[in-house]
């Protein structure tokens, strides 16, 4: 989930459970007809809960952009340290997000047996679909291609990451940003290969 998403998440929530709507019925003093008056708001008590909930989650998502600038800087040690720290806190509710970072680290770094580990833990803890559903197709072809890449099958470990470009491509619109993900994986992918062939060559 990018930081998109979470802002129309946190939007959702706050329309569903922030608006109660009050109906009454009173009579006009002049006409007795019957009015109908609605008084949408929160009650105090409610409006400092959801408030206290809205902060909350603006004060993770900037946790998260706080990572994800130590990467734009190039800073991948500190920004996986800081990724892992808030996977550590019990309060912070936006551990996918931050698993996802790690992993993409890890990837980056070209350390893909800690970006398998943590992928696969997350795979088998919190994906309920099978793994033949379009929404997880991408994700079993980039394990399969972490795998490739951590026993030095640079070959194969293109052509699934490919795979899963290409899989990523058949999400709907509003995950593109899912697909330009596996193009920079691929590419990383495709310079790890020319480097290690590089290296045999010398």
């Amino acid at each position: 989930m990018n930081k998109k998403m979470v802002i129309i998440s946190i939007v959702t929530i706050i329309v569903f459970f922030g608006l109660f709507i009050g109906i009454q019925t009173k009579k006009s003093p002049k006409t007795m007809k019957k009015e109908r008056v609605v008084a949408v708001g929160l009650k105090p008590s409610q409006q400092e809960y959801f408030s206290k909930q809205l902060s909350g989650s603006f004060n993770e998502v900037a946790l998260l952009e706080k990572g994800t600038s130590l990467m734009s800087q190039g800073k991948l040690d500190e920004a996986a340290e800081h990724f892992k720290n808030l996977l550590a806190d019990k309060k912070f509710e936006l551990k996918g997000n931050a698993r996802a970072h790690l992993i993409d680290i890890y990837e980056k770094k070209r350390e893909y047996d800690k970006a398998y580990a943590v992928l696969s833990e997350d795979v088998q803890k919190n994906y309920k679909v099978p793994p033949e559903h379009e929404a997880r197709v991408p994700v079993e072809e980039r394990l399969k291609y972490l795998q490739y890449a951590i026993n030095g099958d640079y070959d194969f470990a293109v052509e699934h990451a490919r795979l899963a470009l290409e899989a990523s491509k058949k999400l709907p619109l509003s995950l593109k940003d899912i697909s330009m993900s596996y193009q920079r994986r691929l590419e990383d992918l495709v310079a790890a290969k020319d480097y290690i062939l590089s290296l045999k060559k010398q």
